[in-house]
């Protein structure tokens, strides 16, 4: 069964059926685990064990760095550079955030905003600098 309710509200809070997915890695310890937070029920951590210590998986392992701006923040970002009026275009059926990391190693978040409106799918993905909150290209 899928859900037709989205992951985050418009504000880049959890709603009740979603979690947001955290990777750590130290390479002081060369160690990796993930911790799972879902918005209502248990924490639930993950320890990787020796999956990331293979030299070709450290790729992803780039720190994001300690100044960066969260979801909330992103997202009314998002908001006022195209996505609230994509919004009102149509019915949204999932709002998606993901930290990513650009090839140049710069965090990025990157918003989904799945919607449908006269014309079909009509979908917006917004990329704002994690650091500088600067619109990045797709919106």
């Amino acid at each position: 069964m899928t859900s037709k309710v989205p992951e985050l509200a418009v504000n880049g809070r959890l709603i009740p059926n979603s979690v947001w997915w955290f990777h750590f890695y130290s390479n002081e310890q060369d160690a990796s685990f993930e911790v799972t937070v879902p918005a209502v029920g248990r924490i639930r951590i993950l320890d990787h064990g020796k999956q990331y210590q293979n030299v070709n998986a450290r790729g992803i392992l780039v720190p994001v760095g300690q100044e960066w701006i969260d979801s909330d923040r992103a997202f009314a970002l998002a908001e006022a550079h195209g996505g609230l009026e994509r919004r009102r275009s149509g019915k949204t059926f999932g709002l998606f955030a993901k930290l990513q990391m650009s090839p140049s190693n710069r965090a990025y978040w990157e918003l989904s905003y799945l919607v449908v409106d006269e014309k079909g799918r009509n979908d917006l993905i917004a990329n704002i600098d994690a650091i500088t909150g600067e619109p990045l290209g797709g919106i």
